[in-house]
């Protein structure tokens, strides 16, 4: 539940550089002004995801939940 230091974001970037990193995910409560300095210094994409049921409107139960989560993946990869 810690924000990143500034210091851990500037050496997680080149990390997720030589890694590949395609997605960077963060919970719809979480600031996204750093993870999207983070996404766009990877040229990843951001997606913001639901962390528990009811997190949105196809999150209704347990698998609901899994099942949006699956498919937002999927499609935030096939996308160029």
């Amino acid at each position: 539940g810690i924000e990143p230091s500034p210091s851990h974001i500037n050496a997680l970037i080149p990390q997720a550089k030589a890694q590949g990193v395609k997605l960077v995910i963060i919970e719809p409560f979480r600031a996204r002004r750093m993870a999207e300095t983070v996404a766009k210094s990877c040229q990843a994409r951001l997606l913001i995801l639901p962390e528990k049921v009811g997190g949105n409107e196809q999150a209704k139960d347990c698998f609901a939940l899994m099942d949006y989560i699956v498919d937002q993946l999927v499609a935030a990869l096939k996308q160029p």
